[in-house]
């Protein structure tokens, strides 16, 4: 029955089957170098990707906290420039009023310094009504301010407490961006 087929030495039929099997690892280590080339590509794709998605939202957050911070300073910039025309009417009122005192005490210090200048028979007439306007104080009264510098006063602790949390942001922020 051997007879029939040819019988390869053990030897031969050892090699050709290394051979065979070596063909094979050269291919399948062929398959494994594009698969390592493939993953190292996705990896890569995928860290393109991460840090993409990551500078987008730290693009948003900075826009975020512009947009916020702009707002804010707009409206306190405002209510400051209102507080500003306030006090400027204010003071306006006061020297108009201080105007107006003035120049009814110079008219006065001018009627009582004539009066002083009249003969003793034209001054003694009418001296109660002089010496009454002696003693008169003129009525003045000034706008009141006080208001409006409560309201500066609280603008400024504001701003004393928006410039502590602008500092412990920046520290806050500095260390959670430098870990």
């Amino acid at each position: 029955m051997h007879q029939d087929h040819s019988v390869l030495p053990m030897e031969e039929a050892s090699q050709k089957c290394k051979e065979k099997i070596q063909a094979w690892v050269k291919v399948v280590k062929e398959e494994r170098a594009k698969v390592v080339v493939q993953d190292l590509a996705e990896q890569k794709r995928s860290q393109t990707s991460l840090k993409q998605l990551e500078e987008k939202k730290i693009i948003l957050t900075f826009e975020q906290m512009q947009t916020f911070l702009d707002e804010k300073s707009s409206y306190w910039l405002a209510c400051l420039e209102d507080l500003k025309g306030k006090f400027e009417e204010k003071q306006q009122e006061n020297v108009t009023r201080l105007s107006t005192a003035f120049a009814s005490l110079d008219k006065l210090i001018s009627k009582i310094e004539e009066k002083c200048q009249q003969p003793t028979s034209e001054f003694l007439q009418d001296i109660k009504n002089t010496l009454d306007r002696c003693e008169q104080k003129p009525g003045m009264q000034l706008a009141e301010l006080s208001g409006l510098e409560e309201t500066l006063e609280i603008c400024s602790q504001r701003n004393s407490a928006l410039e502590e949390a602008i500092q412990k942001y920046k520290d806050s922020a500095y260390q959670s961006l430098t870990r």
